[in-house]
């Protein structure tokens, strides 16, 4: 080959690897390795010149091929060809020679493949569009008669060929069953894609109470696996209003449920906590109504989830429990497709942390471990996710270290893998509290604060208090009590409706003031007194121990060890588990020294 042969092939392949071949495959066939030669511009150009070298019957087995889709297999072409065995493996040998096709598997029947995607396409786009439309109708009809089990277990496939066939009412439902099978396998990447196809292609057909119908299943499906990326983000809030609309023209209450669970969730997650509340209850309602114990399941879930982060424990614990009374594992589809996760794991995900609260740690702690045990014997990763998130916040709360930075790397690498965004970054930041109260504050502050830009893009309001608390809670842990205050004070004068952990950010800022350059001992006292009272009226007995802790602790220090004694005892004295906890262990050894 000439240097300037060869200096033009390089030049107009551009670093492109596949183009560099071409070219040079190209200029082979046609003989020419010194003379000048007419290079094509593109690949498009360079592939159509080699398709139109080919034998006739070739070129028309690589065509029909390409109509068939990347998976290309012999009976099926054979069909569509109407060619003999012997004919039809003679063209695929001369396509394979030609390393057009690939033969990848032989059982139960040779499979071919395209080398690159671009022969596929090149070679399909060479056919007339009423040709290409008579072959998806005729591979339709093949299938249909002849496999009719491939048919059944690849909708993507069988869709695509309704679709490009023009077959617009039969495209649509395999595009909802492709996504449905996708869901399944926890590919929500390709569920979205495919209930997204569905939808487009529903837009087309006339307006009727069916299609309503069909599009409002579409529309809930899609904003579930919208939500695996971000579950307080627009195109999650813009699924749900439309769906909220076909509601309304449809007017069945049955198929207004999952609307509503899927608001309750959004306005959850966004930290509009008596919005979600509110669903919850029209929820109950509703699977009060129906008498369906699976409706009934999800409804307490909403309820208790909204109820817990109101700061109503009691309540909370009580919708969660019956939430959990009424699973049965034979009757409730754990992978429901219109619904996020599984309500029975997040129910007991919630349990546990609402057990924390009220004085339970022990029962806490066996119920998350129950609850991650479960979610790791079903293989779906968004559902183990999901559960992870609430052992994370209850390791957290008991003070366990280890145990948060060991949810929180596990929670991070399975959200990377299957793309969880939001949830990535709230494993994220609990990666980056438990470095720092282990010792490695610069790199745990760094991952804090990233993941704080991250849940701000996707919108994700709630638990902003409780994060900014613990923001606060870190610069208590590295000196820094001036700097702590300035995010409390962002954290207790947020707009949210978060009263989860009230007492506990009244607990944290008379620390924080003890430890300013001239403590603030009377306001501390003060905070300390406003986080008692807070944690008693929500039966909080957790952070009522924590407060009356500090509030020992600080009179301890005053000499009034009578009154610290008289403070703490009888809180110390209501529990009957947790003795191994940080908590109790530090209350039981102020109480041994104020005897």
């Amino acid at each position: 080959m000439s240097t300037a042969l060869l200096h033009e092939i390089v030049t107009k392949a551009d670093g492109n690897p596949f183009l560099l071949e071409e070219l040079t495959r190209s200029v082979a066939e046609q003989g020419a390795m010194h003379a000048p030669l007419a290079i094509p511009d593109t690949v498009h150009a360079v592939l159509t010149a080699r398709i139109d070298r080919l034998p006739a019957v070739a070129k028309r087995v690589l065509q029909t091929a390409a109509v068939i889709g990347t998976e290309v297999p012999f009976s099926l072409l054979a069909a569509m060809t109407r060619l003999s065995k012997e004919a039809l493996s003679q063209s695929l040998a001369q396509l394979q020679a030609a390393e057009l096709l690939h033969e990848t598997s032989l059982v139960p029947e040779s499979v071919y493949t395209f080398k690159h995607t671009l022969i596929q396409d090149t070679a399909y786009h060479a056919l007339l569009e009423s040709t290409r439309r008579q072959q998806h109708l005729q591979i339709i009809q093949i299938l249909a008669e002849r496999c009719v089990t491939t048919a059944a277990h690849q909708p993507a496939w069988l869709a695509h060929h309704y679709t490009e066939a023009g077959c617009v009412e039969q495209a649509v439902p395999h595009w909802q069953q492709a996504g449905q099978r996708a869901v399944d396998r926890s590919a929500h990447a390709e569920a979205i894609a495919h209930f997204t196809q569905g939808l487009a292609l529903l837009r087309t057909l006339p307006v009727t109470p069916a299609r309503a119908r069909q599009e409002l299943t579409l529309q809930c499906s899609l904003a579930v696996q919208l939500a695996t990326r971000g579950a307080a983000t627009p195109e999650v809030e813009r699924t749900y209003a439309r769906a909220l609309e076909l509601c309304q023209q449809v007017g069945n209450t049955q198929e207004l449920f999952p609307v509503l669970y899927g608001l309750s969730r959004l306005y959850k997650k966004r930290g509009k906590l008596q919005q979600a509340r509110d669903l919850g209850e029209q929820l109950l309602v509703l699977a009060q109504y129906q008498d369906d114990s699976a409706l009934l399941l999800r409804s307490h879930y909403v309820l208790g989830d909204a109820l817990l982060w109101l700061g109503e424990f009691p309540a909370a614990r009580a919708h969660l429990e019956q939430g959990i009374a009424v699973y049965d594992r034979q009757q409730h589809d754990i992978h429901d497709l219109l619904y996020e996760a599984d309500p029975w794991l997040n129910c007991l995900g919630a349990l546990s942390v609402t057990l924390w609260f009220l004085g339970y740690p022990d029962q806490a702690l066996q119920r998350s471990t129950e609850a991650v045990t479960m979610a790791h014997e079903l293989s779906y990763p968004y559902i183990l996710a999901r559960v992870l998130v609430d052992a994370a916040y209850l390791h957290w709360f008991c003070r366990e270290w280890v145990r948060l930075q060991e949810r929180a790397e596990a929670l991070r690498t399975l959200a990377a893998a299957n793309g969880f965004t939001e949830l990535y970054a709230r494993a994220t930041y609990r990666y980056g509290l438990a470095l720092v109260k282990q010792g490695q504050i610069a790199e745990g502050l760094a991952q804090f604060h990233a993941s704080m830009d991250t849940l701000q893009v996707t919108q994700s309001g709630d638990a902003q208090a409780l994060r900014l608390a613990q923001l606060a809670e870190l610069y208590r842990c590295t000196r820094h009590p001036e700097t702590g205050l300035q995010v409390l004070a962002a954290a207790m004068d947020a707009d949210t409706e978060e009263r989860f952990d009230a007492s506990g950010r009244y607990s944290l800022k008379g620390e924080l003031l003890l430890l300013l350059p001239e403590p603030g001992v009377h306001q501390a006292e003060s905070c300390f007194q406003q986080a008692l009272l807070t944690a008693r009226r929500q039966s909080a007995k957790m952070p009522e121990l924590r407060a009356a802790l500090h509030l020992s602790h600080l009179w301890r220090q005053q000499g009034k060890r009578t009154e610290a004694r008289q403070l703490l005892a009888p809180v110390y004295g209501w529990f009957t588990e947790g003795f191994a906890t940080a908590d109790l262990q530090k209350a039981r050894a102020l109480l041994g020294e104020l005897a």
